[in-house]
């Protein structure tokens, strides 16, 4: 089983007197939001804590036993990142896809880990970080 939620940017426009037009006509609306921010914070782990300059991901070593864990398109101060991490050899491996860098805080089984993260702009980087168990 994996744990991964694809983020996707919406446009909704207001049309006055009317039930608006949607780019996503599955969106799942604006009392979808709590539920799933819920997810992200609590299931998946990310957050980007107020006034901090980094991502934090927090790690459940239950959910890592089941499989992967991970993000698609995750949105957050400007930037975008795929992110995934998934228990491989007796190592946690954690891949990042972005173009954009940013400081990165991974907190697993009590311990932290800090990593800068460093795409390139125009170009999709793929970083993988290992963390022997």
């Amino acid at each position: 089983m994996s744990y991964h939620l694809a983020m996707y940017p919406v446009h909704f426009e207001v049309v006055p007197g009317g039930s608006g037009n949607s780019d996503h006509p599955d969106m799942v609306g604006w009392s979808g939001l709590a539920p799933i921010l819920y997810f992200v914070q609590y299931g998946v782990g990310l957050c980007v804590p107020e006034g901090a300059d980094y991502l934090e991901w927090t790690l459940s070593a239950d959910y890592l036993a089941e499989g992967s864990v991970g993000c698609d398109r995750y949105w957050f101060r400007g930037k975008q990142a795929d992110l995934d991490a998934r228990i491989k050899d007796g190592k946690l491996v954690i891949t990042v896809k972005t173009e954009d860098e940013f400081p990165l805080k991974i907190r697993f089984k009590g311990k932290e880990y800090d990593y800068t993260v460093k795409g390139s702009k125009g170009q999709q980087s793929v970083i993988k970080y290992e963390i022997f168990l």
